[in-house]
């Protein structure tokens, strides 16, 4: 099933320039690793060097952060989508 995923601009230069893309895949968990293998660089972004997502970092599936998930093994259907979201801080 096709994902929908959406970056921040902030992260956009990891998707080629764009904000959005979209994959196939039939879990979630399935699809993470295709997004990991065709774009290293947001997987740098991401992930820490063991694999854990960065602090800074908030993946959603659908309306779920999914580190609330029970499993990443959730099956994708039609209008599912994963977005990833950068944590800003600063100002005065």
């Amino acid at each position: 099933m096709q994902l929908q995923i959406q970056v921040p601009s902030i992260l956009a230069h990891c998707l080629s320039g764009n904000q959005e893309t979209s994959l196939h895949a039939s879990q979630l968990d399935e699809a993470l690793e295709i997004l990991w293998q065709e774009y290293p660089l947001l997987k740098h972004h991401c992930l820490t060097k063991s694999g854990n997502i960065r602090p800074h970092i908030l993946i959603y599936f659908n309306e779920d952060n999914i580190k609330w998930l029970d499993s990443l093994e959730c099956k994708i259907t039609e209008g599912d989508r994963l977005t990833i979201l950068q944590a800003v801080s600063g100002g005065g």
